[in-house]
């Protein structure tokens, strides 16, 4: 998403606040598209959250990262 502002958001896939904020970032990247969001994955939250993220990183490469990221975010498995 190209904007005017950024919008830089670290997230972990395992952590539970960052699957509730990935529901408002959703709606805020299709309500203002004079924002542009910068995705940063860290692994916080420990090993598990190392090897989504890779998985997240091999799928941005097929351009897949955003299918990925809404099923591990809405997975209640992580």
């Amino acid at each position: 998403v190209k904007g005017a502002q950024s919008l830089v958001v670290f997230l972990d896939p395992n952590c539970g606040y960052c699957k509730k904020f990935e529901d408002e970032l959703a709606t805020l990247v299709k309500t203002d598209k004079d924002v542009k969001v910068i995705l940063k994955h860290i692994p916080i939250m420990g090993k598990s959250s190392e090897g989504l993220i890779q998985a997240m990183l091999a799928a941005k490469l097929q351009g897949k990262h955003d299918q990925l990221q809404k099923a591990i975010f809405s997975s209640d498995k992580h």
